[in-house]
């Protein structure tokens, strides 16, 4: 009996082997937890697509809301997106969407109320088979207001300069008179056009920048679904110019963009009244352009536009013979007495601010390429800019010398008006 009792405290006391015996023990618990942990992870990145597909759904819903698609027909849409975003995520259980929109003037907010189960591996054995998923999105967006645009882009010879420096050279290596213009248009007999001599030379004008700018506009809003919000209407400075009918519309206001994309090609360099000069007659034509305005809204409908007047011009007004005192109050200089030139007067643009129409002016830097420049623009040439500054509304006056310089001054000066369609989440 002794030996047997000191056997067991012998026991008792030996420690050897008590670590095994210990992680034996703890081993099914340390399994569980780190089975548990990777239930947990997987149902994390399985809630990250989850909200991503709930994300696209709000954006869907809200966006065909404010621009006028039912309530119900954009929920269903949405819910098919949101659907079509989880169709590889066979892990997921239950998954649904709800849709709740709260309408302010002209902004749109969508919540999606989102919730779906993931089954668990591990967790399971400690009575937790599913783990719950769920959350909101919220995405809100601007409906655009409805605009109207009347451009008005000055076709007048001097617009027929090269658009870039290496151009210009170009033009004045290859004709005759060392023009650096596209000036003396084919419509003029018994004058060499060096209109032909641009186009042969692949030389790009300014005209032509700012045409394909105006198609690289109309070709982008096409492609949003908030492009029957803007109308434009195009004018240009007529091709036969006769003073008391200097512009010619082009369009009616219409957001066929297709169409004023060709309305756009249709616009070429002004022929000439006496075979030396295409005029811009600035205050006569910017005056028939108020005539087609209608009266500006808040943007609400099409029939409460907002509008917008923007001149693309290089600021020199014109005056020859046979004009009345209304051309010329814009006189500087006359020195040939038949053909007067001047700076834009900033007061001719206040009757569209009178009007509520916002005043944009892309100034294309009027350049000393010889010519005529010393004796019809030199004497007047640091008033251009500050006069085209002050007709444009307030941030609204951009400058581009160069071709690329002219164009990113038209696309952001159209961004500045319609650039607030945005979606945010």
């Amino acid at each position: 009996m002794l030996h047997l009792l000191k056997r067991l405290h012998m026991f008792a006391r030996d420690r050897r082997g008590a670590i095994g015996v210990i992680f034996g023990l703890m081993l099914i618990p340390i399994t569980e937890i780190a089975g548990v942990a990777i239930d947990y992870s997987n149902a994390a990145r399985l809630n990250s697509r989850l909200k991503a597909a709930a994300d696209a759904a709000t954006l869907s819903a809200v966006r065909d809301i404010a621009m006028g698609v039912s309530t119900t027909t954009a929920y269903n849409k949405a819910q098919d997106v949101f659907k079509s975003d989880l169709y590889r995520t066979a892990s997921l259980q239950n998954a649904t969407i709800s849709f709740n929109t709260v309408t302010q003037p002209k902004l749109y907010t969508t919540t999606g109320t989102y919730s779906a189960q993931v089954a668990t591996y591990f967790a399971k054995i400690i009575g937790v088979p599913t783990v719950n998923l769920g959350g909101t999105s919220s995405a809100s967006f601007k409906r655009p207001t409805y605009k109207n645009f009347f451009i008005v882009v000055d076709s007048s010879e001097s617009m027929g300069l090269a658009a870039t420096t290496a151009d210009i050279a170009k033009m004045q290596a290859n004709t005759p008179d060392t023009c650096a213009l596209a000036c003396h248009t084919t419509e003029i007999v018994g004058y060499q056009s060096n209109e032909l001599y641009a186009k042969a030379l692949g030389v790009t004008t300014r005209l032509d920048v700012v045409k394909q700018t105006l198609k690289n506009i109309f070709s982008y809003i096409q492609t949003n679904s908030a492009s029957g919000f803007f109308r434009f209407g195009v004018y240009a400075m007529r091709e036969k110019l006769t003073p008391l009918n200097p512009t010619r519309s082009l369009s009616t206001l219409s957001s066929d963009y297709s169409n004023l994309s060709l309305v756009v090609d249709n616009i070429g360099l002004t022929a000439t009244m006496s075979g030396l000069y295409g005029m811009t007659y600035l205050r006569s034509s910017l005056a028939s352009v108020l005539a087609d305005i209608p009266t500006s809204g808040d943007g609400t409908t099409a029939a409460t536009a907002e509008n917008y007047v923007f001149i693309l011009t290089d600021g020199v007004n014109d005056v020859s013979d046979g004009d009345t005192a209304y051309n010329k109050a814009s006189v500087v200089v006359c020195p040939g007495s038949t053909h007067c030139t001047g700076p834009i007067d900033p007061t001719w643009c206040d009757a569209f601010k009178t009007a509520n129409a916002t005043v944009g002016v892309v100034y294309t830097t009027y350049l000393d390429v010889g010519i005529h420049y010393p004796t019809h623009v030199a004497p007047f040439a640091s008033q251009i800019k500050p006069k085209l500054t002050s007709c444009a509304s307030t941030g609204y006056f951009y400058e581009g010398t160069q071709g690329s310089d002219i164009s990113n001054a038209m696309l952001t000066l159209f961004m500045q008006a319609i650039g607030n369609v945005r979606l945010s989440n």
